[in-house]
């Protein structure tokens, strides 16, 4: 997920998915993109100090989510 901040700790927008490999069909990718998404936004807004928050604006981030390799696995655990 690729996204920016504000000086408030917000977001600049909504998070772009970037370079998404999950098994599955389009419904399967979509499900992955909207947790990933949520889980990103349970998190804000990040609380910057005056001078992170000075100059955070527009950097673009990018955070890797990974889907588990084996599905089945990841329920039973």
């Amino acid at each position: 997920m690729s996204f920016s901040f504000k000086r408030d700790g917000t977001l600049i927008g909504p998070p772009k998915p970037t370079a998404i490999k999950v098994s599955g069909d389009d419904k399967a990718r979509q499900a992955f993109v909207d947790a990933a998404t949520a889980a990103l936004r349970n998190c804000l807004p990040l609380s910057f100090s005056p001078a992170l928050a000075q100059g955070i604006p527009g950097k673009v981030f990018t955070l890797q989510f990974n889907s588990p390799k084996d599905n089945a696995k990841a329920v039973q655990q």
